[in-house]
């Protein structure tokens, strides 16, 4: 399974533009994390791992990922 890569950029960019296109990357890549986590248990599910199992890897996903905290926050902030 990949590696998330949830740590800041580090260095300093040569322009604004290249601190922007790192800052989507590292998202881009904890997004890819994410997804290739949902494929695995997906195929979990299909090879018949119990679903108790499954629940509580969706559950980690869902309180220890950067992007479920980010969408938790957002919509709070959203809403406030």
């Amino acid at each position: 399974m990949a590696q998330r890569n949830s740590q800041p950029p580090t260095g300093q960019p040569g322009t604004p533009g290249e601190a922007l296109l790192r800052e989507l990357q590292m998202v881009h890549d904890m997004v890819r994390h994410d997804l290739a986590v949902c494929r695995a248990l997906a195929d979990e599910v299909a090879a018949g791992v119990a679903p108790e199992q499954v629940r509580a890897r969706i559950t980690s996903l869902r309180t220890s990922g950067p992007l479920w905290k980010l969408r938790g926050n957002c919509l709070y902030y959203c809403r406030v």
